[in-house]
């Protein structure tokens, strides 16, 4: 429409006088202000004509000289929509939103614990929706042509998607997993999935532009992995996974492995002797391997003196295929002089070294003492704390006389016990702190803090973890839910359903009229019903009716107050009938389907189902009368329910 009409023919007359220029019109905004914790800086700029970004520098205006007019709206990151009032600087909340409802929803509701909603695409509503992943610079037509089959799967019918085309460098980018929050310390902390053009493979790990492979540890948990041939040439390319038909030693790897097990150790009993001990299968437990002692003097300076005579020189020693568990001793070794000892383990030719332990000759044999707990035995709640010190973090204070130290650790190995400043390079006092993961399990963890050093033996501390209290939610005799053990300060939302089914049956062709019967079930929350599943029917001569209908409902919120405001009951009428002929049998029944605890998190208890069917039945009957109680027994279902 913008060129319907030509402009008009320059005519005669006086030329008249310019027209006042209109006002700017209404302009909608975006910002990645928060609009409730950034009131400040928003009405700062809204005052100053400035835009509403916060990567922004400091004092840029709005573009083309614009201000801020009444009825101006912006956006902030969620999609809430906001009108500016220009007079007085500030803005309200307006109606509506910029909605995702059209293509992801929350159907289920589920928070993770720490607080994030999960949305996922749309599955029951018009249309249906899948979300895919592309990255195109072509725009392909249509991503899941090709393959056509997958698995024997046409590939439209997967899940998901990612497509790429866009290559950088020899690589097509997909897809990085990623916990790393600083650049360069924890670069490590990714695995990303390519493709190479050059090689035509798929290569998943973590490669950087200038520091090559970084260390980042991938396990697949499967049951067996192949590969296409058993032999590794020459040129067979870098990387290549080997499997166990390449290298059959598993016990050389993490956690099989143990580095320093308390069985290996060195004392010094006298001057100028050294006794290493040792327990090949304490390493890993495979009876087939091998070990090679190493035995050195620790270089202590730079300079070093090829006479034996003076103690500044350094044999090292190593003993081969030492017996599977024994020790050695070595005598004529310089006092006050440390020394390393190691083991190396071979498995089929391929190796594993110990970690490399020191001990010093002195003239007396150095001793440990764990000063703190004294019965060296910690024990803490699920939580992590440690109720006799009444503190998260644990302090272990120690004494030793030995001269290169001590190191704390955890054997084998468990990621919910840390220890914090655990070493120390000297004799003396010292301390090293303990802290604890959440049990958010029912059961009890213990682990073995080992304290080692040049003492023999080596001090340990036995941590125990009680595990979460277990809560049962089931239906009692009366119909009530109930707690076991009662809720204290838990908050939790328990699913019910309510089910009504019957049989009615009007057989007696000589007689006129019908049979109705009714089946209720009520769930009563405080003596009020709030959900009700309820079944009607009538039969007339000659006619047999089955129905059954359920309800369902999600009790938010109960709490230690409101643990006890829930009950199911029945009620069941008959009407018009002769009491001749008929048939009626119903059952009534509610069942809880599931139990989960919104708060506290972590924490609370662990959550469980129990006795989780109530029933009422009425037998075959042609009375209108109540007269059956609760179910002792399950009855049968009925086939169709």
């Amino acid at each position: 429409m913008n060129f319907q009409y030509s402009p008009g023919i320059l005519g005669y007359g006086a030329k008249g006088q310019d027209g006042s220029a209109g006002i700017d019109g209404l302009a909608l905004y975006f910002t990645d202000y928060d609009p409730i914790a950034n009131i400040l800086n928003i009405e700062s700029a809204i005052a100053n004509d400035e835009v509403l970004w916060s990567s922004a520098p400091a004092g840029t205006k709005l573009p083309g000289g614009r201000k801020y007019q009444n009825g101006d709206l912006f956006v902030d990151s969620r999609g809430f929509i906001y009108e500016i009032n220009a007079d007085i600087d500030e803005y309200d909340r307006a109606p509506g939103a910029l909605n995702k409802s059209q293509f992801f929803q929350s159907k289920w509701n589920v928070i993770s614990d720490t607080g994030f909603q999960r949305f996922h695409n749309i599955l029951d509503g018009s249309p249906n929706i899948l979300i895919d992943n592309t990255n195109s610079q072509y725009g392909s037509s249509n991503y899941t042509d090709p393959p056509k089959y997958l698995y024997g799967i046409e590939s439209k019918n997967f899940a998901r998607f990612e497509y790429s085309d866009v290559k950088d460098g020899s690589y097509n980018a997909f897809t990085v997993y990623s916990l790393a929050a600083n650049v360069g310390s924890d670069d490590h902390k990714s695995l990303g999935l390519v493709y190479d053009e050059n090689l035509k493979l798929w290569r998943l790990g973590n490669i950087g532009q200038l520091d090559g492979r970084r260390n980042t540890n991938l396990i697949l948990d499967v049951s067996s992995i192949t590969f296409p041939n058993s032999k590794i040439l020459l040129d067979t390319p870098e990387g290549t996974v080997l499997t166990n038909k390449q290298k059959n030693t598993p016990l050389l790897f993490d956690p099989n492995f143990q580095r320093e097990p308390i069985s290996f150790y060195a004392t010094s009993p006298l001057n100028s002797q050294i006794n290493i001990y040792w327990n090949l299968q304490d390493f890993c437990n495979d009876p087939s391997i091998k070990g090679v002692l190493h035995f050195n003097r620790r270089r202590d300076s730079s300079v070093f003196y090829m006479n034996a005579s003076t103690g500044n020189i350094a044999v090292p020693m190593a003993f081969f295929d030492i017996e599977p568990a024994g020790y050695v001793q070595i005598t004529n070794c310089p006092s006050s002089k440390t020394y390393e000892y190691s083991i190396s383990i071979s498995k089929d030719g391929w190796e594993r070294t110990s970690a490399i332990k020191q001990i010093t000759t002195t003239d007396s044999p150095p001793e440990m003492t764990i000063l703190d707990p004294s019965s060296k035995t910690l024990t803490a709640d699920p939580s992590g704390w440690f109720a006799t010190e009444s503190t998260y973090k644990y302090q272990v204070d120690l004494s030793t006389n030995s001269p290169t130290g001590w190191n704390s650790s955890v054997i084998p190995p468990q990621t919910w016990i840390t220890l914090l400043n655990n070493s120390s390079t000297g004799p003396g006092l010292g301390t090293f702190e303990v802290s604890l993961g959440y049990n958010d399990t029912v059961n009890s963890r213990s682990a073995v803090v080992y304290v080692f050093s040049e003492a023999n033996p080596d001090p340990s501390i036995l941590v125990t973890q009680t595990g979460q209290t277990a809560y049962t939610v089931y239906f009692n005799n009366d119909g009530s839910i109930v707690f076991s053990p009662p809720l204290t300060n838990q908050t939790v939302t328990v699913g019910i359903k309510l089910y009504s089914w019957v049989r009615v049956q009007r057989n007696c062709f000589g007689y006129s009229g019908s049979r109705t019967v009714r089946a209720t079930i009520n769930l009563y929350k405080s003596g009020l019903i709030v959900s009700t599943a309820t079944e009607n029917q009538t039969a007339k001569a000659g006619n047999t009716i089955d129905a059954s209908t359920s309800a369902s409902y999600s009790a938010t919120g109960i709490n230690s107050t409101t643990q006890n405001q829930l009950r199911v009951d029945w009620t069941q009428l008959e009407c018009e009938h002769d009491n001749n002929c008929d048939y009626e049998f119903s059952q009534v029944w509610a069942e809880i389907t599931s139990v989960t605890k919104t708060s506290p998190s972590p924490g609370g208890g662990v959550f469980s189902v129990g006795t989780n069917k109530y029933w009422y039945a009425k037998k075959p009957i042609t009375a209108c009368t109540l007269t059956e109680a609760a179910a002792s027994s399950v009855p049968a279902m009925p086939p169709f329910v």
